[in-house]
């Protein structure tokens, strides 16, 4: 028996007339259906799947962060927030911001090691470590709709590092990540059945040719 979301009905119905095994219909929705989660939430595995790239992003930005600091350190938490409203109020938030955050509102935190945090509408930045301009635009990419740090979550803090404080610290902080294999690019593109159908045939020959071995 073949599962399937009702939108992939004709395309199971198109692939039983052209000889597909069922195994290989399930494995190729299978494809398709983590492909599409991806474009949908930026992860592989959904929304609600554990935060695997955390350690990887924070060693990047440890090794950006000494080059370049933290950039702008605000005087208080007013001026942060001013700066904040200044963020949201930009064309390149409207193109980032998928979960439609119009308003965040910043409070101090104290007695804690995280720099910052945000959650719903808000962000809590620590008084002492996280007043400044890099903790405050990583917590807002966050609030863009990315509860985790994958790939959305990097591509979207790069484009607020490069607006709001240089095209060339978001440059290395780009080449922080790579160093780290951490992917800042994400392709919609969903191979068609034949296309797949290729490469799942070449590796299952390959693995076969390594096992005779």
């Amino acid at each position: 028996m073949i599962f399937y979301r009702p939108h992939q009905k004709s395309v199971v119905v198109d692939l039983r007339e052209k000889g597909w095994h069922a195994e290989h219909i399930m494995k190729f929705l299978d494809y398709v259906n983590k492909k599409e989660t991806l474009i949908e939430t930026g992860r592989k595995n959904g929304k609600h799947s554990r935060d695997s790239a955390k350690s990887k992003v924070y060693s990047a930005e440890f090794k950006y962060e000494r080059t370049y600091g933290y950039g702008k350190k605000f005087k208080n938490l007013e001026e942060a927030q001013k700066y904040c409203d200044k963020v949201l109020a930009s064309k390149t938030w409207k193109k980032i911001s998928t979960a439609g955050v119009k308003n965040i509102a910043l409070a101090e935190m104290s007695g804690s090691r995280t720099m910052g945090r945000a959650w719903s509408h808000n962000i809590d930045l620590n008084r002492k470590s996280g007043l400044n301009q890099y903790v405050l635009l990583h917590e807002m990419a966050h609030s863009a709709g990315n509860m985790h740090h994958d790939v959305r979550f990097r591509i979207n803090l790069l484009k607020l590092v490069s607006r709001f404080i240089g095209s060339e610290q978001a440059a290395y902080l780009k080449a922080c990540f790579k160093e780290k294999k951490l992917k800042v690019t994400e392709s919609s593109n969903i191979k068609s059945p034949e296309v797949w159908k290729k490469g799942y045939d070449r590796l299952a020959a390959a693995r076969k040719e390594k096992m005779l071995a």
